[in-house]
């Protein structure tokens, strides 16, 4: 695997910025990194009055990662965060067992010099691991995958968040808060949770003291921004069941979901009747029994320390049967291949109003990229698409293994009612071995890695990329790469479509001088 680099340009030349640290240290391609070791950085900002540039790098099997560091004319040094033989603070397993040459270096010098210009390893600021703990509001599941974020500026923000930095992760739904804890630098010990249920991809500053979050899930752009004084509280409640087709039907509400942004108590009360007034009941949990076939719109009203309201709602169907769906998918017998057409269809039926037309039909469909097969805790989601009526259809697009395609449809009745059901479409699975003439060379097979027979694991039609090294030592002696023995014209680094099956690729090597 690659590491990523961070280039400073001249925007008008594409030429390096002046005053870039490698400039002209007599290493051809370099003079515009100022930054190296980086698996996916994604999204970075300046810190206000600052010249640090802080980003978020999206990790592998382990640690998602914030990092910074100083740049522009005055940077005398070019950091190395590590990747691929560092992955957060911990070396990368796979490279380390792999004995691969450049990690054995760094292992054994950290403080390395590029044509006499000092490049320090530096470790990650901040680092979430995948099967770890994120602050309360994040996801408790699905891997990692870190968003750079933004710097609160301007007094509009609370105290204990004024100077903070604002980042996310897509892969557990939330937006979180480095605060300084009355530092001068923000502090990875005190981040929080802020926002939860999203997909943020992008942070950007905006007027004023604002911040604006793209969240591609939800398919909205969110406002953020201090609010002085008292903040109005969030109101959140449930209804079980929200839908019968048995009369009476009791209903129990609960509302302790509902929370204050300064942590005070909250008052409750509930418009049970539908007559927008709520009127009815008290208290954080309340029941009420519909006696007549009825669609109520039900509301809990929740006032804080302060006096401002909150108010929620959700729509009741007394006398009414949930609608049924059954789903289907086109490769289920065989799985699919990257580039194959799937198609999802279903069938939607209600009790009241029978086969539900085109229009009751919504779909979602994301990948589901997993650290192994089978492990859903170490599984995060990509969308893909959404779209309507009773079949959507998708061609497949590659990623890395192990993948899959999962599909959410709901159908709506002609009152409300829904049901929602979920379809997997697994993949076909490529298996190749690489092996080297002789034994023990260390290759990497995707994100397999070690001293050969090595085995990898790729999505069926998908990149593979084998990577066997030009040249290495073993048991003392020197040999150097001399071709794959099913395509002597391929490079030691080389990448194909994954063909079915189980295929073995080898490379020879000759002893050559030291």
């Amino acid at each position: 695997m690659k590491s990523r680099t961070h280039l400073d340009i001249n925007p008008d030349t594409g030429l390096a910025a002046a005053g870039n640290p490698l400039l002209n240290n007599g290493i051809a391609g370099d003079d515009r990194i100022v930054a190296y070791g980086l698996r996916n950085p994604f999204r970075f900002a300046f810190r206000p009055g600052t010249n640090q540039l802080w980003l978020g790098d999206v990790g592998w099997g382990a640690w998602e990662e914030t990092n910074w560091f100083a740049t522009g004319p005055t940077q005398k040094a070019v950091p190395n965060f590590g990747w691929p033989c560092y992955e957060g603070k911990d070396r990368s397993m796979r490279y380390d067992a792999a004995n691969v040459g450049l990690c054995e270096q760094l292992f054994a010098k950290p403080a390395q010099n590029l044509g006499g210009v000092a490049s320090p390893l530096v470790a990650p600021l901040a680092q979430l691991n995948h099967k770890g703990a994120y602050p309360t509001g994040c996801n408790t599941s699905g891997g990692g995958a870190s968003v750079g974020g933004q710097f609160l500026t301007g007094t509009s923000w609370p105290a204990k968040f004024r100077g903070g930095y604002l980042f996310g992760d897509f892969a557990r739904r939330c937006l979180m808060i480095m605060p300084t804890g009355g530092g001068t630098q923000p502090d990875p010990t005190k981040t929080v949770a802020v926002v939860d249920k999203i997909g943020p991809v992008a942070i950007r500053r905006g007027p004023g003291d604002a911040l604006y979050v793209v969240d591609i899930v939800g398919g909205k752009i969110l406002r953020l921004s201090g609010a002085g004084g008292n903040r109005p509280p969030l109101a959140k409640f449930t209804a079980t069941p929200a839908t019968s087709d048995t009369l009476p039907m009791t209903v129990r509400f609960d509302a302790s979901a509902s929370t204050d942004p300064e942590g005070k108590p909250l008052t409750f009360a509930w418009d049970l009747d539908g007559d927008d007034v709520c009127d009815d009941a008290t208290g954080v949990r309340t029941s009420w029994t519909y006696r007549h076939s009825a669609t109520v719109t039900t509301k809990v009203c929740v006032t804080d320390a302060a006096g401002q309201v909150a108010v929620a709602s959700r729509v009741i169907h007394a006398d009414n049967t949930d609608p049924t769906v059954t789903a289907m998918v086109s490769s289920t017998a065989t799985g699919w291949a990257v580039g194959d057409v799937i198609t999802f269809t279903a069938v939607g039926r209600d009790a009241e109003d029978g086969v539900l037309p085109e229009s009751a039909y919504e779909w979602t469909l994301v990948m589901r990229h997993c650290a192994a097969e089978g492990d859903e805790d170490a599984c995060h989601t990509h969308p893909l698409r959404v779209a309507s009526g009773s079949s959507v259809s998708l061609k497949v697009p590659d990623h890395e293994y192990y993948a899959y395609v999962r599909a959410w449809v709901t159908v709506h009745d002609s009152v409300g009612g829904t049901k929602t059901v979920r379809i997997d479409a697994l993949p076909r699975v490529s298996t190749i071995i690489v092996e080297t003439l002789p034994a023990g060379i260390p290759v990497s097979v995707g994100g397999a890695s070690g001293a050969s027979p090595v085995t990898g694991k790729f999505l069926e039609h998908g990149l593979a990329e084998l990577i066997v090294p030009p040249r290495t030592t073993l048991a003392g002696e020197t040999y150097a790469f001399v071709r794959w023995t099913d395509n002597p014209d391929a490079i030691p680094d080389r990448k194909f479509k994954a063909k079915p099956g189980t295929n073995t690729y080898v490379a020879e090597y000759k002893v050559v001088a030291g």
